[in-house]
């Protein structure tokens, strides 16, 4: 008899090991905070995963009482936990959070905590070879790799809030292909893949925003308390949203089939005579890049007295602008291996060091936007988006002086504040899209 009882006792003890096998030793007094009245709580002493359920050993659990999992890191994340099973030997649960320290608490005659747990992520086998950058509301699109299973769905999470947007998804043979909703939150969102259990961040700064085309730039100069120069150009557009017109200049476009098209601008003698000048720009069929700039060099027509235009090749690397000639810059632009535009050949330090400062995929480039401060041409070849790819991030420095943003709701860069790195002007620079 005694020897069955033994067995018996041995299975019990061996079934509750088995069940709650990630449990620890428990406190060295084996009880809990005077006064709690649930005692010889066992936790977990490894990592659990999100989504599994969980084992906690203890005495005197009740279930009338309510049950959290607390953040240690940021307390005010609390997560209820709503299917809370109370056995004779303790409790179970599944922990429904993202990858991180937890404290256990329990409210029952007062508020106990009762020992932390770690939560992990399960990893997904899955490689991606391709992410979009955007897609437009109540539209779709696919991301293609290997390791995508049935249960693959992707969602949107706000970087500010962690609220999040489970997308329609289907799988397929190396795909994913997600439907955005029309009323989708605009802007800037981490694009996350779940499945199977787990999860895995897809993509960092992938956007739901409509394709909108700058219409203005404007920098406002000062030095100090004193007043600089104001630069501002705009632009008209026809329903198709092709350029029809540019002020402060009259605008004759010059089709020229499949060598391209010229643009000249011609600048009025009120306008000359506050530093606006003639020049044109050719822009290859294909690419839609500015391939060349044409300007007066200050040499004088002796036969029309009007000043004679100068040619200047501007050049890419890829789809980069690589290199330019105007009367204000003249130099090579480098692009760094991560896609950021680097103006060092202008003696200009550009930080990328804040991860967070991505810039919606239609929105002007920044960088070169600094570049051209005072530089007409490059603000025109900006303002018709014939600068081939912006960089990938905005920096959030330049050369050591900060520079402060703001942004629309769908993420384009509206503004900017920044010192001139070359003049050393306080500069307000103001975008408009239409």
């Amino acid at each position: 008899m005694d020897s069955l009882k033994f067995i018996l006792l041995s299975a019990i003890f061996m079934a509750m090991a088995f069940s709650c096998k990630e449990a620890g030793p428990p406190d060295d007094d084996g009880s809990t905070p005077d006064g709690c009245p649930v005692t010889y709580v066992r936790l977990p002493s490894v990592p659990v995963y999100s989504g599994d359920r969980v084992c906690v050993i203890g005495t005197g659990f009740s279930s009338d009482a309510s049950y959290y999992l607390e953040s240690t890191a940021a307390p005010d994340n609390t997560e209820i936990l709503t299917d809370v099973t109370v056995t004779p030997s303790g409790i179970e649960f599944t922990a429904r959070v993202t990858a991180g320290e937890y404290m256990l608490v329990v409210e029952q005659d007062g508020r106990w905590e009762l020992g932390t747990i770690t939560v992990k992520m399960r990893e997904i086998e899955a490689v991606i070879s391709s992410v979009p950058e955007y897609c437009l509301p109540g539209g779709s699109f696919t991301v293609s790799g290997t390791g995508f299973s049935s249960s693959s769905v992707m969602v949107l999470e706000d970087p500010e809030t962690g609220l999040r947007t489970a997308l329609a998804t289907e799988s397929g043979t190396g795909k994913l292909t997600a439907s955005v909703p029309q009323d989708a939150p605009r802007g800037k969102s981490t694009l996350i893949l779940l499945q199977d259990g787990a999860e895995m961040i897809i993509s960092d700064r992938f956007f739901i925003t409509t394709e909108k085309k700058l219409a203005g730039m404007k920098y406002t100069l000062t030095a100090g308390t004193s007043e600089g120069p104001v630069w501002e150009i705009s632009v008209t557009r026809n329903g198709n949203g092709d350029i029809t017109g540019c002020e402060p200049y009259s605008l004759v476009i010059n089709e020229n089939g499949d060598s391209g098209t010229g643009l000249d601008f011609i600048a009025s003698d009120e306008d000359k005579a506050n530093g606006y000048s003639d020049f044109t720009l050719a822009v290859d069929a294909v690419s839609e890049h500015v391939v060349s700039a044409s300007f007066g060099t200050g040499e004088t027509d002796p036969d029309t007295g009007k000043d004679i235009l100068k040619t200047f090749t501007w050049d890419y690397s890829g789809d980069y602008l690589s290199y330019i000639v105007t009367p204000k810059n003249t130099g090579r632009i480098a692009v760094t291996d991560e896609g950021n535009i680097s103006l060092e050949d202008f003696w200009v330090d550009c930080s990328y060091g804040d991860l967070s400062l991505v810039n919606n995929p239609f929105a002007a480039d920044f960088t070169l936007s600094v570049l051209a401060t005072n530089d007409l041409i490059l603000q025109a070849a900006i303002m018709f988006g014939l600068t081939g790819t912006a960089s990938d991030m905005l920096p959030d420095s330049l050369s050591s002086a900060p520079v402060s943003y703001t942004f629309d709701e769908e993420g384009y860069v509206t503004g900017a504040s920044y010192k001139d790195p070359l003049d050393s002007y306080d500069v307000i620079l103001e975008y408009v899209y239409r």
